[in-house]
C-alpha cells in the first residue's frame, strides 16, 4: 500500500450562515420574536448599508425580480423560482467539484481560496433552509400575521365605538381605505409591494445619513403648509360631519320602516292564526 502520497481530502467550504439574509424590516422582528436577535441585526445591517455589497445585492434582487416578473409578459414566481434554483445547484456543484480537485495543490492554494468565497457566497444569498430555519421563519410569519389581523380587527372593531376615540379611528380608518383604494387604482399589488421593498432598503440609510438636514427640510416645510392642511382638516371634519348626519338619517329611516313592516306582518300574523281558531270555536 502507497503511504507516501494520500489522497489529499476535499476542503469543504464554511456553512452558510443559520438566519437567512432577507431584505425586511427589522424592529418587529425584534418586538415579535426577541430570541432572534441575529435575524434582526441582519436586516438592520442591510437596512442601514452597514455592509454595502449585501445591501446593494438585496436592493439589486429586489429590482431584477420586479423586473422580471412586472407586466403580463413577466414570468411568473414560480419559474423564476426554479431557474435560479437550477443555476444555484449548477453552480454551486460545479465549484466544490473544481475545489475538490485542486485542493492539497500549493500552487492553486489561492484559487481554492477564491472559489470557497464564492461558494459562501452563493450559499449565503440562496439559502436552502434547514428544519431549523424553516421552523424559524414560519414561526415569526405567523407571528407577524397575527399581530397584523389583531391590529386591524382591533380598528375596526373600536371604529364603531361611540366615544370621542372611536370617531378619531373611525375617521383614520376610512381615510387608510380610501388612499388604499385610490392607490390601487394606479398601481397593482405587485408594484405596491415592490416600492415598499425599495424603500426599506434605501430611505433608513439616506435619513441616518442626512437626518438634519431631512427634519430641517420637513420642519419648513411643514411650516409652510401649515396653514392648507389645517383648512383641509378643517374641509374633511366638515364633510365627516354632512356625512354623519346624512348617514344617521338613513338609519332612522330604515329603522322606521322596518318596525312598520315587522309591525305589519305581526298583525298578519295574528289575524291569520289567531282569530281563525276564535272563529271556529264560535
Amino acid at each position: 500500500m502507497n503511504t507516501t502520497n494520500p489522497i489529499p481530502v476535499p476542503v469543504s467550504p464554511p456553512s452558510a450562515p443559520e438566519s437567512m439574509k432577507l431584505p425586511s424590516g427589522g424592529d418587529i422582528l425584534k418586538k415579535i420574536q426577541p430570541n432572534n436577535d441575529q435575524f434582526a441585526e441582519q436586516i438592520r445591517e442591510i437596512q442601514e448599508w452597514d455592509q454595502p455589497l449585501n445591501s446593494s445585492l438585496a436592493l439589486a434582487s429586489v429590482v431584477g425580480v420586479y423586473y422580471l416578473t412586472a407586466g403580463n409578459a413577466g414570468y411568473s414566481i414560480v419559474s423564476l423560482l426554479c431557474c435560479s434554483v437550477v443555476v444555484r445547484l449548477v453552480s454551486v456543484a460545479a465549484l466544490r467539484r473544481s475545489i475538490a480537485k485542486l485542493s492539497g495543490n500549493e500552487k492553486t492554494k489561492s484559487i481554492v481560496s477564491f472559489l470557497e468565497r464564492l461558494v459562501l457566497l452563493s450559499e449565503e444569498w440562496f439559502v436552502i433552509p434547514s428544519p431549523q430555519q424553516i421552523k424559524s421563519l414560519t414561526q415569526t410569519g405567523a407571528k407577524l400575521m397575527e399581530a397584523l389581523l389583531v391590529f386591524v380587527c382591533t380598528k375596526l372593531a373600536r371604529a364603531t365605538d361611540p366615544t370621542p376615540e372611536g370617531a378619531l379611528i373611525l375617521k383614520k380608518v376610512l381615510g387608510a381605505i380610501s388612499i388604499l383604494l385610490l392607490g390601487l387604482q394606479f398601481l397593482s399589488l405587485q408594484t405596491a409591494l415592490f416600492l415598499i421593498a425599495v424603500h426599506q432598503l434605501t430611505w433608513p440609510a439616506i435619513y441616518n445619513k442626512y437626518q438634519t438636514k431631512i427634519d430641517a427640510a420637513f420642519n419648513k416645510a411643514s411650516g409652510a403648509l401649515a396653514p392648507y392642511t389645517d383648512k383641509a382638516k378643517g374641509k374633511i371634519d366638515e364633510l365627516y360631519v354632512v356625512a354623519e348626519a346624512k348617514i344617521s338619517a338613513i338609519l332612522q329611516v330604515l329603522q322606521q320602516k322596518v318596525q312598520d313592516v315587522s309591525a305589519q306582518m305581526v298583525q298578519k300574523y295574528q289575524d291569520k292564526f289567531l282569530k281563525q281558531p276564535a272563529e271556529k270555536t264560535e
